[in-house]
Formats: C-alpha cells, structure tokens, sequence
C-alpha cells in the first residue's frame, strides 16, 4: 500500500541581525583516562557508548552532545531497535502515544541495571509537556550536529535495521485529520520533509539523557565505545582545575515556517540553561507574543493572525538583541 506522507510548507525569514550559523561541540574526551561528567571532562559529539540491554543484546549508543562539563550526555541509539505503531489510531500526540508508554515502561525496564543512571527529562513535543526517561527525536536535532553533513544533508541521518536502511519515527506531531493522525518521520534515505500514520509500523530509535556524575572508560569509538565504571576512589580535581566549556555562538534562531495549521514554528540552537527570551511585535511596535524558549525542547508554536511581524531574542534587555528579523504571512 502506498504510503501517504504531507510536506512543510517553508516561508522566506527575512533577517535583519542573523549571527552566523555553526554546529553543537561537545567538550572533547581525554584519551586514556577515565571521564568524569560532573568534574568536566565531557565525552565527544559522535562517539559512542554501550549501555543497556534491548531483548538480551547490548545496546550501541551515539553522543548528540554535552551542552557543557556539568550536564548529562544526550545519547541516541545507533540502529533502529525495533519497529512499532506510533499510536493504534487515536493520536499524534507524544505524550498521550502508546510509544510513549512502551519506552518509558517495558523498554525502560529491559535495560537492566543501566536503567538507573538515566536522566528524567521535561519534554516539550510540539509545545505539549511530559516528564520522561526515554523520548524520540525531533526533526531539529535532527538536522544538527553530528546528523548534518557536508556530503549531502541527509546521509548522517539514515539508520539500519537489520542490515536495511528503514524509516524511523520522530516526536514531532504533523496533521491531524480524523480518523488519519500524522507524525514527521526521518525517510530511509535521512530525508526528514515528510510525515506518516501513525499506524503504520516504522523504526524506533529512542534516545535518552544521562545523569551526571558517571565515569566513562574507552575510547568512544565503535570498536572501543564508552562504558560507565565506578569512580576511582582517589581521584580529585580543584575547581581551578575544572575544564571550562567555551560556547561557540549566542542562542540562535536557526528556522522559521508555517506549520500545517498555519501557524509559526521556531527552532532554535544553543539556548542558555534560562532567559532565552523571544517577542513578537506587529508592525506598529505592540508587543503580540513572548516566551523564554525552554532549554531541552527549544521548539516554539505560535498562533498569529495573517500579516508581518518583527522578532527579537534576547537575554536580559530587549533593548540589545540578539537577532532581530521580520516574518510573515499572506
């Protein structure tokens, strides 16, 4: 059966003030040593770690990034582990999903004693909000560091199961025209401009946060990845000692578009632990929209009526932006 897919209608964002763009590092590994999370010593973007169990097998983990020396390490798993509905038909809504369920109970509780070292972590899928240990990924991180690639977009994103490249869900709700709910996909090809039913059995490829505190041994390579091992005892650093994570840009509003529903979406890079501040002005300078983007989901919806509008992130002051630019629709 052939299988329906919808696309993202794209608008043109006209930046007045855009700071270049860049991608997420990670700090780097320490060769030959153990690494410590909480003193600093961070695990590299794009290695791997083996953690956890899915039915009696090893799990292969690839590192997203460790936003600095202090925050856990955002992992996703190398291959797609399974195939499953994102739902039986009667939601495109993460938080209310059957997969949802499944992760964060039987698939959560086959990892084994791993399990515990996992990160509980305040998702926001399409502005909706749940509390999880095991997610999906969304289209944004995605379409950043380590999946972006300069030999071709998509090519860092594809996943095997088995020995075939497969379709994989993300977390990104699409249309909802009932009785046919829809969510955004990541093609076999890496491609993400599409969606899919959400009864259709495609890939699962979870990912989760780890805690802090944990040491590492290995190389983090596929043939030596990570392990978690028990800190040596007589290890110490001193807090002048601490490497120092070095941001590489501001918080970034990387893309803006019209959703089905006609409304904006937002995504940005690189927002601060808080005050990631955004508003929106109509065209006569009153204010019609504020937020501070949430630091682990910073995707945001926003209703406006037709027309042109002006943007501005900032920190602290509105009165020195980050970026400024004007959107717009008919």
């Amino acid at each position: 059966m052939k299988r329906k897919i919808f696309i993202l209608a794209v608008i043109i964002v006209f930046i007045l003030t855009m700071i270049p763009a860049g991608i997420i590092n990670a700090d780097p590994a320490i060769p030959g040593t153990s690494l410590n999370l909480y003193l600093g010593n961070g695990v590299a973007s794009d290695s791997y770690v083996k953690f956890g169990q899915y039915e009696g097998q090893d799990i292969l983990w690839r590192v997203l990034r460790q936003d600095n020396g202090t925050d856990g390490v955002l992992l996703i798993s190398d291959k797609i582990l399974t195939v499953r509905q994102f739902d039986t038909g009667t939601t495109n809504i993460w938080r209310d999903s059957s997969i949802r369920t499944w992760l964060n109970d039987t698939f959560y509780n086959d990892l084994g004693a791993d399990k515990d070292y996992i990160e509980t972590t305040t998702i926001s899928a399409s502005s909706i909000i749940s509390q999880d240990k095991i997610f999906l990924p969304s289209i944004s991180i995605m379409q950043q560091s380590p999946f972006n690639s300069d030999n071709g977009p998509d090519t860092k994103r594809i996943a095997y199961y088995g020995a075939n490249p497969r379709i994989y869900w993300s977390i990104d709700r699409g249309i909802a025209v009932p009785p046919s709910y829809y969510v955004f996909i990541i093609y076999a090809n890496g491609s993400t401009s599409g969606g899919q039913l959400v009864t259709y059995t495609d890939g699962v490829r979870p990912m989760l946060y780890l805690t802090t505190g944990l040491w590492f041994s290995g190389s983090g390579t596929l043939s030596d990845p990570y392990i978690i091992t028990s800190p040596p005892v007589t290890q110490s650093i001193t807090e002048s000692e601490k490497p120092v994570w070095v941001r590489p840009m501001p918080m970034t509003c990387w893309q803006v578009f019209i959703n089905e529903d006609n409304m904006f979406e937002f995504i940005f890079w690189y927002p601060y632990k808080d005050n990631n501040w955004m508003q929106i002005f109509d065209m006569e300078g009153n204010m019609v929209y504020e937020v501070d983007v949430p630091l682990k989901d910073p995707h945001i919806i926003v209703d406006l009526p037709d027309g042109m509008y002006n943007v501005k992130t900032f920190r602290f002051d509105p009165e020195d932006p980050i970026q400024e630019f004007i959107i717009g629709k008919p």
